[in-house]
Parts: C-alpha cells; sequence; structure tokens
C-alpha cells in the first residue's frame, strides 16, 4: 500500500513537471526595464538677456543637466518567435532641479509601440526622428549643440503620431523612412513630416545623409533640411564632422550650420571633445558661432562627472543664445559643472 502510494505521487509530481516545462515553452518570452538619468549641472552664464526688462547680466543656474537630460523610461521587449517581437517605450523627461516633468507632457520623451523581425524595424507613437538616431556621430549634442539655433531644431526633435521604419542593416547599410501626420484643423496636410535617411557603418568608418520636410499649419509652406556626417576613428581619437543646410520659408530662412569635432579617449574613465559649429545665414552678415570643450569623467559604469567651457559670438544682427532670450549682437560665455547618475 506505500509502494503504490509512492508510485501514485511519483507519477502526479512527473505529470506536474511535465505540465510546467510545456507551459513555460509556450508562454512568450517577455522582459521589461525602468531605467533613468539623474543629471544636474551648476551653470554661469554671462550676458543672460531679459526682454521685459531690456537688461543684460551674469547668471548663476542649477540646471537640468546638459550633457544628458534627465529621465525616466520604461521599455519592454515581448519575443512571439525567433523572427517576430513587439516592443515599446515610454519616457519622461525630468528637471531634478525643481522636480518637475519637461515639455509640460508626461511622456515627452517619446511614448511608442513597435514590431521587429528579418523585415526590420517599425514604431508608431511619438518619437525622435532620424536625426536624432544618427546624427549625434557627427554633431555635438546635450544642451549645448546646433539644433538649439533657429531652423535647424530638426537635426534632433521629437514628433507626434508618427511611423519610423528602419531596414535591416546590409553590409554596412541601413536606410530608414518616417512621417509623421500633423493632424492639423485646418488643412489635410498641414503640420506633416517626411524624412528619409541612408546610413554606412564599417569598422572605425561612419557617415549618414538625411533629408527633412515638413509642412506649416496651413500646408501651403514646406521646410526642408538636409544634414549630412562623417567620422573616423583614428585608436583612441575621433574626427567628425556634420554639415545641415537648412530652408525654412516659414521663417523665412535659408541657413547652413557645420560642426567640426574632435572625441579624444585620453584613458578608460576620461573623455575629451572639442567642437567648433558655425551657422552662417545665407546673403546676411547675421552668423553665429561658438567654440566648446567638454571634459567627461566616468567614476564608474553609474557616476561621472562633467565640465563644459562655452563661447558664442554673434556677428550682425544675429541673436543665437543659450540662457535667456538673446540679444542682436550680442556674444554669451557659459561654464558649466555637472554630475550624472544612470540606472
Amino acid at each position: 500500500m506505500r509502494t503504490k502510494t509512492f508510485a501514485l505521487a511519483s507519477t502526479c509530481a512527473l505529470a506536474s513537471g511535465l505540465t510546467s516545462v510545456v507551459a513555460q515553452a509556450a508562454m512568450p518570452q517577455m522582459d521589461t526595464t525602468i531605467y533613468g538619468v539623474i543629471s544636474v549641472d551648476a551653470v554661469s552664464a554671462s550676458d543672460v538677456y531679459n526682454a521685459a526688462s531690456k537688461k543684460s547680466f551674469g547668471k548663476y543656474y542649477i540646471d537640468n543637466g546638459a550633457q544628458t537630460s534627465s529621465r525616466l523610461g520604461f521599455k519592454g521587449s515581448h519575443t512571439v518567435n525567433d523572427d517576430f517581437k513587439i516592443n515599446f517605450g515610454l519616457e519622461a523627461g525630468l528637471a531634478p532641479d525643481t522636480g518637475d516633468t519637461t515639455a509640460g507632457k508626461l511622456f515627452n520623451r517619446g511614448s511608442w509601440v513597435g514590431v521587429n523581425g528579418k523585415f526590420g524595424d517599425v514604431k508608431v507613437g511619438r518619437q525622435w526622428n532620424l536625426n536624432d538616431d544618427n546624427m549625434g556621430n557627427f554633431f555635438v549634442f546635450g544642451g549645448y549643440a546646433v539644433f538649439r539655433f533657429s531652423d535647424f531644431g530638426d537635426v534632433s526633435n521629437l514628433f507626434n503620431n508618427s511611423i519610423k521604419y528602419y531596414t535591416p542593416s546590409f553590409g554596412g547599410f541601413q536606410a530608414g523612412l518616417m512621417f509623421g501626420a500633423g493632424e492639423a484643423a485646418t488643412s489635410n496636410d498641414g503640420g506633416n513630416v517626411s524624412e528619409a535617411i541612408v546610413t554606412y557603418a564599417a569598422g572605425p568608418f561612419k557617415t549618414a545623409l538625411s533629408y527633412h520636410a515638413s509642412k506649416d499649419a496651413s500646408g501651403i509652406k514646406t521646410d526642408r533640411l538636409t544634414t549630412g556626417g562623417v567620422s573616423y576613428a583614428i585608436g583612441p581619437v575621433t574626427p567628425r564632422l556634420g554639415v545641415s543646410i537648412a530652408h525654412y520659408p516659414s521663417i523665412p530662412s535659408t541657413a547652413t550650420v557645420f560642426d567640426a569635432g574632435v572625441d579624444w579617449k585620453v584613458t578608460m574613465p576620461l573623455v575629451l571633445s572639442f567642437d567648433f559649429v558655425s551657422r552662417n545665414e545665407k546673403k546676411s552678415p547675421d552668423d553665429t558661432k561658438f567654440y566648446r570643450i567638454r571634459a567627461v569623467y566616468a567614476i564608474d559604469d553609474a557616476v561621472s562627472v562633467y565640465g563644459n567651457v562655452i563661447y558664442l559670438n554673434n556677428s550682425g544682427k544675429a541673436t543665437q543664445h543659450f540662457y535667456g532670450d538673446g540679444l542682436a549682437g550680442q556674444n554669451q560665455r557659459v561654464f558649466g559643472v555637472g554630475f550624472q547618475y544612470v540606472f
């Protein structure tokens, strides 16, 4: 009787184990990650112009990080089979100096769902454009960058109601397409955005060329931006060059900006970067240039400290600026140190 009881229990245990194995094999693989960045800067800026008082003065800031803006995000992947995955991303910009969200939206830095497989990668929702995905290899990004200049915001931008597609990589080549529906109440295609990009990477060499077109709210005027870049790593040193040409009838403005930069991995934890950035208005003396030196020291994989020194020069009636409202022909100097924690 005891032997029969043991055999019956063994059979039940075996059946339960097989059921668990089969259930686990049939269950899709799911992976969800919570991540974030907390980054704070102490900044001193000269010649901060206030349009209301019509005065310029030096000013100190405790600010959101210029190296990498603070954020909290959720991302996940659901593996249906070996050839098909469903992905999602939600990312909220944070201002740690005040505790607020940035840009007045909860998930202002992206909210999308997509699919990935042998056919490539598709995402739908609010998401970063093709330029943001790629041009950081050639242009200085972060808080002091060409996309802070008038008519060059689309060197890095987010678009609502968008669908983005990347092909698989073929011998180092990859192509991407993006369309954002403006959903303007005044016209059928008002506010629509279209982008295309081709990239190539082979060992230390990278290059990309993109085209951006966006309609104004009326759907009549079309702003166009053509952007390209190239970089080549030579040991610890990576020279890079980015060029962007803007023709924006909505402003109106036609201008060219270029960024000549170099990144130098001095040691494993220390990276130095230098950039010379110039914005040239067509048939106008209203030009801007700035020089930037940055140092980043990684204490470990999660914690780093950094510093930025920037000198911005406006010619003619140019009003470009990093802090304040901007004043024609006024220059600006910026000194900043920051601390970043990644989790």
